[in-house]
Parts: structure tokens; C-alpha cells; sequence
């Protein structure tokens, strides 16, 4: 999923590996 498109449709936690979505505030990551 595209950050910016998590962000349009008000998502605020997502499922990932990828610990580069760290870096962006509007999002909260957690690992699998």
C-alpha cells in the first residue's frame, strides 16, 4: 500500500516489515 494513499483514506495503522514507513508521522506501523 502507497503512504499517501493510506493517508487520503484516513489510515492510521498499517501492517508491514517495511520500517520505512517509521519515518512518516501520520502513520504507525506495526510488524506482522
Amino acid at each position: 500500500m502507497h503512504a499517501a494513499t493510506a493517508i487520503e483514506n484516513k489510515i492510521t495503522t498499517i501492517v508491514s516489515y517495511d520500517k520505512d514507513f517509521n519515518s512518516i508521522d501520520e502513520l504507525r506501523r506495526i510488524e506482522p
